[in-house]
């Protein structure tokens, strides 16, 4: 992808998310000061070190097909910037066995009724070697998360967005992250001998955080049931310790019931 200036890369970025998030106004503020504001809290050199494929890491993208062009773009930006926040952030070192034994402490913060969850769930996972970052989504970038792991000082950074601020949607988000720590070093393995079932690494990453979630064996009892009822629905919530906002979603999602089935029944989040 060719350079671009520094107006064009600007102009592609929401207002709104700059105004909030990096404190840039483009309506009265020079375009060299906006574009300096902005590589500060990137902590980049140039906004064209946004264009490079390889600049940064991979990660998980809301949709399938290629990134290019405007997308490349503000995604790297997002990355750049949780990867800055990151290093202001204080965490042990990694400890797989603790985030393990963690993981029931993290599912069942989906089910609190007081605020500051997500402050919570960073001092979890810091207690495990994880940094957690939470970020609004950024308008056209297409991203959801992503993992990057600091093999100097062992520990691991997972990115998110708020996801609109959906219970479900953060949490699965959340553990789909926290899969690729775990799970990581099984997906070449699990693609390589079962294709038909793991098409590629997301949806096997996506199968192991529903699984950590609600496992499938007692989803798989509680679709045996044949009884779908609001009420149901909560009282299996309740025996899994997860929210029922987190149930409905994957109904949802495997087909069981349509998109718009039960939607009030389901949380936000207070994120940011």
């Amino acid at each position: 992808m060719e350079k671009l200036s520094i107006k064009k890369i600007l102009s592609l970025f929401d207002k709104k998310f700059l105004k909030d998030v990096f404190e840039i106004d483009l309506k009265n503020e020079e375009v060299v000061i906006s574009a300096m504001k902005l590589c500060t809290k990137l902590n980049i050199l140039s906004l064209n070190d946004l264009i490079s494929e390889d600049e940064f890491i991979k990660c998980k993208v809301l949709g399938k097909k290629e990134i290019v062009g405007k997308e490349l773009i503000l995604k790297n930006a997002w990355i750049a910037l949780a990867l800055n926040l990151a290093r202001n952030v204080k965490c042990k070192e990694f400890n797989e066995k603790t985030l393990k034994s963690s993981l029931n402490l993290l599912k069942e913060e989906s089910r609190s009724r007081e605020f500051h969850i997500i402050d919570r769930l960073k001092k979890i996972l810091s207690e495990c070697g994880v940094k957690l970052i939470v970020l609004p989504y950024l308008a056209k970038s297409h991203i959801r998360g992503f993992t990057k792991y600091d093999k100097e000082e062992n520990y691991y950074i997972v990115a998110i967005n708020d996801c609109g601020k959906a219970l479900d949607k953060f949490f699965f988000t959340l553990f789909h992250e926290l899969s690729h720590i775990l799970y990581g070093k099984e997906v070449e393995m699990n693609v390589t001998s079962n294709k038909k079932r793991f098409i590629n690494e997301e949806k096997f990453i996506d199968y192991k955080a529903q699984n950590l979630l609600i496992k499938d064996e007692e989803f798989n009892k509680f679709i045996l049931k044949n009884n779908l009822s609001i009420n149901a629905i909560y009282f299996f919530a309740n025996k899994v310790r997860v929210d029922a906002s987190l149930v409905i979603g994957r109904l949802q999602n495997e087909g069981y019931i349509s998109y718009s089935t039960y939607t009030k029944y389901k949380r936000r989040i207070d994120c940011l």
